[in-house]
């Protein structure tokens, strides 16, 4: 196995010892960390962020935006971040949207926005889409000087399979949505559905931010066992967990679902089934997935507690599992599988702008964590960073991470379940296009440097 390319910035030990690799560093203080309770004192508080879930920041990097999936009191919070990456919600109402009723004082209302699952700003940064459990699309015009949101008027402001959410255009294949993505040419968005196992396809006016449901079987994709009707049926199943979505870089191909069905992408946005099928199996079901920048591969979070290492063919998008222990990296023992620290329970993968570096969340029990990697840009083989350096866990892993604070709110530490039963909050890791923060989300929103 060729040696990956160690980056980052090297310190020298304070009693003479070696020299180590220096990892992220979470944000001293108050500014280390947002929830919605201030977590005793250790973090900014923030409106509604109750179970913070996804994190998306805007091209420019100058905002943050947050699901809060909680169905009876969260929304959708937005974030000023500053030059040092710190987040400062906007004052009053502007620092959320939310369609509680009774959150009408604390934040704008807004249709389509109950349980938010997962968000994706448009590349030109003039639209946020918010996919909800309650069955809806909410469509926002954001502001690209101050990043506030403003829900597109009347039905043009969401998309639903049915009208309880509010005045929305009518949707198909949309039974709890879980997962979003939009093409990089911005003029196609895609959504997973949990219960319906379903992929709607969606048309995207760049001029607009409005949604436009492709007509027909063209219009969604289903797994041949959902009772969804009128799609195009392809080997899809997505499950209640939600599995993974993604468009590659180069916009020829999308990777959907838990088994990571492959489908080429048209210039129009349609898809049709790729010649591979599926990357993984539904024995070991993907939740995360990610497309390194350059297109050659392709890292996806298993359910079974590996991170599984694809390579992909720029051509046509098939993936190839990395050959022997290349091809898999996790804590517990796997036969094929390199070892690691504390990669016990992956539910998130992000990579560094610059390809060299790969994080992992790690959401189990008390241990909610942040994985490091270096990838090796020439070939994308991942080796974790060495020491303290390749983790960070709240309570340091048995001395294996360094120690990381409020990653978990003191009142959920142990419990199974979210305060929501409509969702289960995954956590989520996302580095900003800079490069120089990262956000973990959990019961609380993590700020890290990144050196």
């Amino acid at each position: 196995m060729r040696a990956a390319v160690v980056t980052g910035s090297v310190s020298v030990a304070a009693c003479g010892g070696a020299p180590e690799i220096a990892g992220l560093s979470q944000k001293a203080g108050r500014e280390g960390c947002v929830s919605a309770t201030g977590t005793r004192g250790a973090c900014a508080r923030a409106s509604i962020l109750v179970t913070p879930g996804s994190v998306v920041v805007s091209p420019n990097g100058k905002n943050v935006y947050v699901a809060a999936e909680d169905r009876y009191r969260g929304g959708v919070a937005i974030f000023d971040r500053a030059a040092s990456g710190r987040l400062i919600q906007k004052p009053g109402r502007a620092g959320c949207v939310s369609e509680v009723p009774a959150l009408r004082r604390v934040c704008r209302r807004a249709n389509g926005v109950r349980a938010p699952r997962d968000l994706v700003v448009s590349p030109d940064g003039r639209n946020l889409y918010v996919a909800a459990a309650s069955g809806a699309i909410a469509i926002f015009d954001r502001d690209r000087l101050s990043g506030a949101l403003t829900q597109r008027p009347g039905r043009t402001g969401c998309v639903s399979r049915r009208n309880r959410v509010g005045p929305c255009v009518r949707g198909r294949a949309l039974t709890k949505p879980t997962m979003i993505a939009i093409s990089p040419n911005g003029r196609s968005v895609y959504v997973a559905s949990a219960e319906s196992d379903a992929l709607a396809i969606f048309d995207r006016d760049p001029r607009s931010g409005a949604l436009t449901q492709k007509r027909g079987s063209a219009g969604c994709v289903a797994d041949e066992y959902s009772d969804v009707t009128g799609c195009r049926n392809a080997p899809l199943f997505i499950g209640l967990e939600g599995g993974a979505l993604t468009v590659s870089p180069d916009g020829r191909n999308v990777y959907v679902g838990t088994g990571l069905a492959i489908f080429n992408r048209h210039a129009n946005g349609e898809l049709t089934p790729n010649r591979a099928g599926n990357a993984s199996t539904t024995d070991d079901p993907v939740i995360s997935v990610m497309v390194s920048a350059d297109g050659k591969n392709v890292y996806a979070a298993a359910s079974s507690g590996g991170l599984l290492i694809f390579d992909r063919d720029p051509d046509d998008g098939v993936l190839t599992p990395k050959p022997g222990e290349q091809g898999c990296v996790a804590t517990r023992r796997i036969a094929g599988c390199t070892r690691a620290r504390a990669l016990v329970a992956p539910t998130g993968v992000s990579l560094s702008p610059d390809g060299r570096d790969l994080y992992v969340a790690i959401g189990y029990n008390e241990e909610n964590a942040l994985v490091t990697f270096d990838r090796d840009p020439a070939n994308g083989t991942l080796k974790q960073k060495p020491g303290r350096a390749g983790c960070v866990s709240q309570l340091g892993t048995n001395g294996k991470c360094a120690r990381g604070r409020a990653l978990r709110e003191p009142s959920t530490l142990g419990e199974g379940s979210p305060t929501d039963p409509l969702v289960q909050p995954t956590l989520r890791v996302t580095v900003t296009p800079d490069g120089r923060s990262v956000y973990l989300s959990g019961d609380t929103v993590a700020v890290f440097d990144r050196p």
